[in-house]
């Protein structure tokens, strides 16, 4: 979904909707877009504006037919290609079964799912003993965008020393195997500085 107006600043467009009729059985909703995100200055700039960002929110129809908040905040994909899944049991209060999506913000919905299984699919838990876990420094990855437009993709063939961030001051984990960090459901955990792999 790309057809709304822009704003002048980065981040921010006119408020749009998106409405989607989710069906009877409808559990959970699997949102996966981009969002070209505003950045603090633009936050900034935009405050002095008068503007403020509307992350999404979710509606549905009330008994009269009247669109009512059930969901303040569904959350959204940060930057780059990601999911959100929105648990929609208990949210519907009128028959209808449409939902509504609003917001100000820059958000690319490319496919939009609806889960509608009975939530008793058998699930079980296994546990991955990993033969091997070796972190790396690897460099960054070379932004990419074959038509011009976003959002931009990574080629993992060209690779670059030279950070595009800023490189945050810390205790990051060593490079090497990192298995023993991996093996428990702990406190441990692998911290990897950017560039790492």
């Amino acid at each position: 979904m790309d057809d709304f107006a822009l704003a002048r600043v980065r981040g921010y467009a006119a408020a749009h909707d998106l409405v989607l009729d989710v069906g009877a059985n409808a559990r959970t909703l699997l949102l996966t877009g981009w969002t070209d995100y505003a950045w603090s200055s633009d936050n900034v700039a935009a405050g002095q504006a008068g503007m403020a960002m509307t992350p999404p929110s979710l509606e549905v129809r009330d008994g009269s037919g009247a669109w009512r908040k059930v969901i303040e905040e569904i959350g959204f994909p940060v930057g780059r290609p990601q999911t959100v899944a929105v648990d929609l049991r208990g949210k519907f209060i009128g028959p209808g079964r449409e939902v509504r999506i609003r917001t100000n913000m820059r958000i690319y919905w490319d496919q939009i799912l609806v889960d509608s299984s009975d939530g008793a699919a058998p699930m079980r838990i296994a546990r991955a003993d990993p033969v091997r876990a070796d972190l790396t420094l690897r460099g960054f990855s070379a932004e990419v965008s074959p038509d011009g437009r976003e959002p931009i993709a990574y080629d993992y063939a060209r690779v670059s020393f030279v950070s595009p961030w800023k490189a945050l001051a810390g205790r990051y984990t060593r490079e090497g195997d990192v298995r023993p960090l991996l093996r428990a459901s702990d406190d441990m955990f692998v911290i990897a500085r950017p560039g790492d792999e």
